[in-house]
């Protein structure tokens, strides 16, 4: 089953409905939710992680600069409203002199937030997948 009918069955079931995506699969759904929404994220990648989270790495331009980010949390499934719970927020690659700011660290949140994704707890370290 080609992953966009497989995205397209699951929207449509009733509660308690149940399906598997790889990772291939969430990456490529992904890129094109933030293409759809024009959010300006480049490299999308998910990673399932062992502890039951997962990972979203890619790069977003802050200050005319590429910067790597990923964005660790959990899908909640509740309420009727499907929402990516983000738990941390990592940059690395941050432009010289930037190495906390919080105007480059809002920045980033804002580009997460736009896309519905939410920051409890940013940092800027160098962000490594969880998998790989």
């Amino acid at each position: 089953m080609r992953s966009s009918s497989k995205w397209d069955t699951f929207k449509a079931a009733g509660p308690g409905a149940s399906v598997q995506f790889s990772e291939a699969e969430v990456t490529s759904r992904g890129v094109a939710y933030v293409e759809e929404r024009d959010v300006p994220i480049k490299d999308l990648q998910i990673y399932f992680c062992p502890d039951g989270t997962a990972e979203a790495k890619g790069k977003v331009n802050v200050l005319g600069r590429d910067v790597s980010v990923l964005a660790r949390g959990t899908l909640d499934v509740s309420g009727g409203q499907n929402r990516i719970v983000v738990d941390e927020l990592k940059a690395g690659n941050l432009p010289p002199g930037s190495a906390q700011p919080s105007s480059t660290r809002s920045s980033i949140a804002t580009t997460f937030a736009t896309s519905r994704w939410g920051s409890r707890s940013p940092r800027a370290s160098p962000p490594t997948a969880c998998t790989r």
